[in-house]
């Protein structure tokens, strides 16, 4: 796996440790898109989870890194007809 954001394996906690000894300031956020992102709600379900497990972020992390293409689904080539069965 490549990863393309290599600041994604760093903990916010460490990223605001960062901030302080780089003396970052924080942006403003001018994205017109941002209210409608699902960002702040995966944040949130990652912090959920990790009430149960401690390690879910590097165990989510490890899991996009073996993927088994036999085990995903194929692709389906015809349309689906919903109506079939009514």
């Amino acid at each position: 796996m490549t990863i393309i954001r290599p600041l994604a394996l760093i903990s916010e906690k460490e990223m605001k440790e960062m901030e302080r000894i780089r003396d970052f300031q924080k942006q403003i956020k001018n994205c017109p898109f941002e209210k409608d992102s699902s960002r702040r709600d995966a944040k949130n379900l990652i912090s959920e989870l990790e009430k149960w497990n401690p390690d879910v972020r590097q165990s989510l992390w490890a899991a996009m890194e073996n993927i088994k293409t036999d085990y995903l689904p194929k692709k389906n080539t015809k349309p689906i007809n919903f109506t079939d069965n009514i």
